[in-house]
């Protein structure tokens, strides 16, 4: 019930620990090319079972596809997607009114693919503009990638995030 979702919502959003820590991290890492080891661990790609694991709890079970081939994506891109992530499954508990979510994250060309889709019937403020999404278009757009909220074609809600993987590399 509703006491459910609230905590979930205080589980999903204190994934988000050290939030400052974490920018402190961020902002350095875009500084200097890297995190400094003093800094809060940027939450990436290794998090993302904990940001479903929350939402299921929340009472919407998660099924996460996450295909990438070895390598290594910059910390940035990592961050990024675990947040586009975080926004999305956001969303799905406070407005969608959903039975289930699905998370891919893939590599498709040279673009790291992040979809958040659910089958519900909720919108969060109808066209996407929602401040956290709005927050998440900025985000990845300041990136060179592409994001877009918004109903799905075959029913529910999609949030879907483009993310160019080899910018961030200071070569």
């Amino acid at each position: 019930g509703r006491d459910g979702a609230d905590k979930a919502l205080q589980t999903i959003r204190s994934a988000g620990r050290d939030a400052l820590g974490e920018i402190r991290a961020l902002v350095s890492m875009l500084r200097e090319g890297s995190a400094s080891p003093d800094n809060a661990p940027v939450p990436g790609l290794d998090r993302l079972e904990e940001l479903a694991l929350a939402t299921s709890a929340a009472g919407v079970p998660v099924d996460i596809a996450v295909e990438l081939p070895a390598g290594e994506l910059s910390e940035l891109v990592g961050l990024t997607t675990y947040r586009v992530v975080q926004e999305g499954l956001t969303n799905v508990v406070r407005h969608a009114r959903a039975r289930r979510a699905t998370v891919t994250v893939r590599i498709c060309d040279h673009d790291l693919l992040v979809s958040v889709r659910d089958d519900g019937a909720g919108n969060p403020s109808a066209d996407g503009s929602g401040l956290g999404l709005r927050g998440m278009r900025e985000r990845v757009e300041s990136m060179g990638g592409s994001f877009v909220a918004g109903r799905a074609p075959e029913g529910g809600w999609l949030v879907e995030a483009r993310i160019p993987v080899d910018q961030a590399s200071p070569s």
